[in-house]
């Protein structure tokens, strides 16, 4: 099985690093980073369970701030 395209493009691109670079001249904090690919391996796929849980978390820690 492929790994997850998410994590192919966590390794291989510099995106993140220019989106938090890019939140810092404001001000801005960064909560952390949630990843969601837009590739799907089937029809209709869903965010897995996992995906689901680390936004859920994410948004509550950025409410908190």
């Amino acid at each position: 099985m492929p790994p997850p395209p998410a994590l192919l493009s966590r390794l291989t691109t510099t995106m993140v690093v220019r989106l938090k670079n890019a939140a810092d001249i404001p001000g801005a904090r960064t909560v952390g980073v949630l990843l969601v690919s837009l590739s799907a391996r089937a029809q209709r796929q869903e965010i897995g369970a996992g995906g689901r849980k680390r936004a859920c978390r994410l948004g509550r820690k950025l409410l908190c701030q």
